[in-house]
C-alpha cells in the first residue's frame, strides 16, 4: 500500500463512478470512499480482489504448514517433494510445467 492511501469521497465515488472505476483498475492499490467523516467502503478492480485473496489464502497455507511443522521432525527433500508433485499431476519425472523438459534449476542431474 502506498504510504498515502488514494482516499474519495462518497459524492466524488456516486458523481464520477466511471473514473473512479478507471483508476481503479489502473492502480493496484485500493481506494478507500469516506462518507459522513469516516472510510465507507474499500474499492478495489476484480483483478487485484482476487490476487489479493489469492495471496491472502497462500499465506494462510504457508502459516499452517509452519504450525504443522512445528510438531513433527520430518522434513522432505525437494526431489521427494517434486517425484510427490509429478505423481499428483500425472507428469512423467523429468517434464517441466508445460510437459517437456524440466527447467534449469529442476533438473534432478541424477539425485
Amino acid at each position: 500500500m502506498p504510504a498515502i492511501p488514494l482516499i474519495k469521497s462518497a459524492v466524488e465515488f456516486y458523481r464520477n463512478y466511471s473514473d473512479v472505476s478507471g483508476l481503479a483498475h489502473k492502480i493496484d492499490e485500493p481506494i478507500f470512499i469516506i462518507a459522513k467523516g469516516r472510510v465507507d467502503l474499500v474499492v478495489m478492480s476484480m483483478e487485484n480482489y482476487e490476487k489479493d485473496k489469492f495471496e491472502s489464502g497462500l499465506y494462510c497455507e504457508l502459516k499452517e504448514a509452519e504450525t504443522q511443522a512445528g510438531t513433527t521432525a520430518r522434513r522432505h527433500s525437494h526431489v521427494e517433494v517434486m517425484a510427490r508433485l509429478r505423481q499428483i499431476t500425472g507428469k512423467p519425472a523429468g517434464a517441466g510445467p508445460s510437459g517437456g523438459a524440466p527447467p534449469e534449476g529442476e533438473r534432478s542431474h541424477g539425485l
